[in-house]
């Protein structure tokens, strides 16, 4: 197997201002809803940004910490992971509407158990193609129910504190 050159990202919840937005972004007072703001592409792909303008970005690892108290309902304990933010190629079309969407689906988090820490493994299941475009972007991760599009909620009034790691691989151009 040959060499393939790629970068990683962690983005995680317990950096984010709660409630209220920081230097780094913004968490819902739920745990529900982030933005890192100022989000520097070009820096986390390094030598891959002056080498490539398409990449594949894969959803790793979610992981969470242990829940106190349950979701609100069993819908709730498998939310769809929404990401937006990226410059997307090919893969946010909304069957629904019929239109492009700003954002796509990369995983799912799950909060099956209380009290026990969560993680998903997804072994490059879970990949998009996106372009690049503004090197500084804000990246958006939702909890959504798969039930009606809008937000996850718990008993308890919060979801745990989460961290997503990501994986980009550049995609060479095609000759033409």
């Amino acid at each position: 197997m040959a060499f393939q050159e790629c970068a990683n990202f962690t983005l995680k919840t317990c950096d984010l201002g709660n409630n209220v937005y920081n230097t780094y972004g913004f968490s819902s007072s739920t745990n529900n809803l982030f933005i890192w703001t100022n989000f520097n592409l070009k820096q986390a792909l390094g030598t891959l940004w002056d080498k490539y303008d398409t990449y594949r970005l894969t959803l790793m690892v979610s992981a969470a910490t242990a829940l106190s108290g349950t979701p609100a309902t069993n819908d709730d304990k498998l939310p769809l992971i929404k990401l937006t933010g990226f410059q997307y190629l090919n893969c946010n079309y909304d069957q629904r509407t019929g239109q492009k969407t700003p954002y796509t689906y990369v995983g799912v988090q799950s909060f099956l158990q209380s009290n026990f820490a969560s993680s998903q493994f997804y072994n490059f299941t879970n990949s998009i193609t996106i372009l690049k475009g503004d090197p500084f972007i804000n990246i958006q991760i939702e909890l959504e129910k798969v039930s009606n599009n809008t937000l996850a909620t718990t008993s308890v009034g919060t979801f745990p504190q989460q961290a997503f790691i990501f994986r980009i691989d550049g995609i060479p151009k095609q000759k033409q």
